[in-house]
């Protein structure tokens, strides 16, 4: 007869029993049912950018601190078991396939404090279970990682988890970003609070963002409210996780600045704006648009202002009046039609001196200093036709 089952703490997979087929399915369509209900999550925080108050809150699985290693193995057959199916008529299977996985990773990680294992043992640990994903680093003080796993299978399917420590314990979480060509992840405690963040891109998409609080050890909700998909960049931004001066993370979306006077080709350079969002509280708030600051940069915003008969904003990159006064005499405040100007050939946007090419007027040569650790056009010189 079969023994006593064991007690276990709610949302927790019962430990699998050696057995026949016929009972091993059983057991894998039963755990399943838990982890799909326990994952249920990851249907409704992968977020397009849109308000939302969530109803739902969810509880992440913490794993039990000496696991057998027939358990982790039996864990990562019945993951490869769902997984092996059609993923696109079976999602509810796949997300439990991820589930397993997932649970066979957190079983295998030893935690030092509250940090996970550096990134190459976090590697080994998915190759030493054939398991396949991409592994990141979370941003943020809370030492979790991210991982992307992917099936054996031909199939393009993939989802993305967080791994992290609480209380000495490894915990899972789905982020709801399945799919994405790109994704970053943010881990960071704030007081007693602990929150994830994730972000993911597809070629063609809006961003897809996942931001989650811990409500107590294991149960987590979405943020009550993102930012729209409109105001968190400009089309085709690339968002990424930066550390900010306070230890908080920053969440950076970065853009090419479209128009101006400069020829903007696929292979010219060009000038890069971040748009900020603090993060902090369970909550977004805007920081603006800050110029990634090269030379070529601010010689191009520079001459953007001129162009615009704006002498106030060309003195903002520019160190002192003489370059000012100059760019008058030549006069470069009129007849500056969009994409008129390209930088000369061998040139690169880090050069202190920059040649550039204004149409049907010849050459021009910019030289540019640091003051205060900020570039600023500190001469201008005409080359004529």
């Amino acid at each position: 007869m079969p023994g006593p089952v064991p007690e276990r703490e709610p949302g927790q997979v019962p430990e699998p029993a050696p057995s026949g087929n016929g009972a091993r399915w059983i057991l894998i369509a039963a755990g399943s049912l838990l982890l799909i209900l326990g994952g249920f999550l990851a249907l409704t925080i992968g977020h397009f950018g849109c308000n939302r108050s969530p109803q739902t809150k969810a509880s992440s699985t913490f794993v039990p601190g000496e696991v057998s290693k027939d358990s982790i193995g039996t864990w990562v057959d019945q993951g490869d078991s769902l997984l092996g199916l059609d993923l696109e008529t079976a999602p509810q299977r796949t997300r439990a396939g991820f589930d397993f996985w997932a649970r066979a990773v957190a079983a295998s990680l030893r935690p030092e404090a509250d940090t996970l294992p550096d990134l190459a043992e976090v590697q080994k640990c998915l190759d030493s279970l054939y398991v396949k994903g991409e592994v990141a680093r979370a941003t943020g003080n809370a030492g979790a990682i991210g991982v992307n796993f992917r099936p054996h299978s031909a199939s393009h399917a993939h989802s993305a988890y967080f791994f992290y420590v609480d209380h000495g314990r490894v915990g899972f979480l789905p982020t709801g970003l399945d799919n994405m060509e790109s994704l970053q992840y943010a881990g960071w405690r704030q007081g007693p609070d602990l929150q994830m963040g994730a972000v993911g891109s597809r070629s063609g998409m809006p961003p897809a963002l996942a931001f989650l609080k811990q409500l107590s050890p294991g149960t987590w909700a979405p943020w009550d409210t993102l930012p729209t998909a409109d105001s968190l960049g400009a089309p085709g931004a690339v968002p990424s996780f930066d550390e900010g001066p306070d230890g908080l993370p920053l969440l950076v979306f970065r853009y090419a600045s479209p128009g101006g006077p400069f020829e903007e080709c696929p292979t010219c350079p060009h000038r890069y704006f971040d748009r900020v969002w603090r993060l902090d509280k369970f909550a977004m708030s805007s920081l603006g648009d800050q110029l990634e600051e090269t030379p070529y940069a601010v010689m191009v915003s520079f001459i953007d202002a001129m162009s615009r008969g704006d002498t106030n904003g060309a003195a903002h990159f520019a160190l002192d009046g003489g370059a000012v006064e100059k760019a008058r005499q030549l006069p470069l405040d009129s007849g500056n039609a969009a994409g008129g100007w390209r930088l000369a050939p061998g040139q690169i946007p880090q050069d202190s001196v920059l040649t550039v090419i204004r149409r049907g007027a010849g050459e021009f040569v910019f030289r540019l200093r640091t003051d205060s650790g900020r570039w600023k056009v500190e001469s201008i010189d005409s080359q004529g036709l």
